[in-house]
C-alpha cells in the first residue's frame, strides 16, 4: 500500500536526480529517470518504500525498468 508518507519521502529523495514521479496506479509508481541514475533511484525507491513506516509485516518492493510501462510488467 502506497501511503502519502512514502510518496513525500520518495519525492524529496529523488529531487536531486532529475527523476520525476509521473503516475501512481494502485500500488505501482511510474517514475521517469535518466539512465545514468537508474540503479541509484531503484535502490533509494526500495529503501524508502519499505522503510518509511514500521509495520508488523515486512513490506516487499519490486523495482522494474523499461522504456514503457508494459516493459516493466512481467
Amino acid at each position: 500500500v502506497v501511503s502519502k508518507l512514502d510518496l513525500i519521502e520518495l519525492v524529496s529523495k529523488l529531487g536531486g536526480f532529475d527523476a520525476l514521479m509521473l503516475l501512481q496506479v494502485h500500488d505501482d509508481l511510474v517514475v521517469e529517470v535518466p539512465v545514468e541514475v537508474l540503479a541509484y533511484v531503484g535502490v533509494v525507491s526500495r529503501l524508502v518504500m519499505e522503510g518509511v513506516v514500521r509495520l508488523r509485516v515486512r513490506l516487499r518492493v519490486d523495482v522494474a525498468s523499461g522504456r514503457t510501462l508494459a516493459d516493466c510488467k512481467a
